[in-house]
């Protein structure tokens, strides 16, 4: 979910291209790998814009980047000048992508209070709700383990998401209902929407995305005793880990491929295995 300010651009005043210039530097330097000093590229456009634009686009890199306490920060920072100027659209994004660095610090139950918040704006503001707030409620009713209402948002998130041909939502909701899947024990439909959520992610560029899928259908092979192939996702998936500079993730599917790789020589190694 994305705030858009055209505001911004338009302006010719010294802050605004000072600012515009800090985020492209921000931006080149992130394609590059320098992340720390993306990072400081980033916070030093936020010290240029009094509107909320580079501070959303530093907390959407702090959070990409899993450096997601800092993620928090920023959008608590967002949230408060959403309310404060009573910018509904930016509480809507705001609340909407809090919750989902809340989600990955372990905090469930704030961010689904967020994630209403933000569906209610979007209902107020349009009178319709974002199908990434659908997607998004469905992971906190997998999380309650509510998996029938989980798959009614999915499919109907991904109905729209295919409508509009938009592969960011497809991506996500494909995601989604994999896991939900592998949750419900049906694992050939888990490998068929993790496979097109991978696919879809690879087409976005989404690289911690497409690692996540990677990750996903790791723990849907083992649970198979297909060790082979979840090595396999594994190694795929620490490759996308690295080109996504996500530190933590990567971590994870190394010390996972560990794991994996020893099982699998013992498979070799012992014929009364196979």
């Amino acid at each position: 979910m994305t705030y858009s300010a055209p505001a911004l651009a338009q302006s010719t005043s010294a802050s605004a291209t000072v600012t515009l210039q800090l985020m492209e530097s921000a931006r080149q330097l992130d394609s590059t790998g320098e992340i720390d000093a993306a990072e400081m590229a980033y916070r030093a456009a936020t010290l240029c814009d009094s509107g909320p634009e580079s501070r959303l686009a530093l907390a959407d890199f702090l959070l990409r980047v899993e450096r997601t306490d800092h993620a928090v920060t920023e959008y608590e920072l967002l949230l408060e000048m959403g309310r404060r100027v009573s910018d509904s659209k930016l509480i809507e994004v705001a609340s909407h992508n809090l919750a989902a660095a809340l989600r990955e610090t372990g905090r469930p139950e704030r961010a689904a209070a967020l994630q209403h918040q933000s569906m209610q704006e979007g209902l107020e503001g349009t009178g319709e709700v974002d199908p990434a707030d659908l997607t998004a409620r469905a992971t906190d009713a997998i999380a309650q383990e509510d998996y029938a209402l989980a798959g009614d948002l999915l499919q109907r998130s991904l109905q729209v998401e295919e409508s509009r041909q938009n592969q960011s939502g497809i991506a996500a909701d494909c995601a989604n209902l994999g896991v939900l899947a592998s949750l419900q024990g049906d694992r050939s439909r888990a490998i068929r929407y993790l496979g097109r959520a991978w696919h879809a992610h690879r087409q976005t560029g989404d690289d911690r995305g497409a690692g996540t899928d990677m990750m996903n259908l790791v723990e849907v092979f083992s649970s198979a005793n297909r060790w082979s192939l979840a090595a396999r996702c594994c190694r795929r998936a620490i490759v996308c880990f690295e080109r996504a500079r996500a530190s933590r993730s990567l971590a994870a599917a190394r010390s996972r491929l560990a794991e994996v790789e020893k099982i699998v020589e013992l498979f070799d190694s012992d014929p009364l295995m196979n």
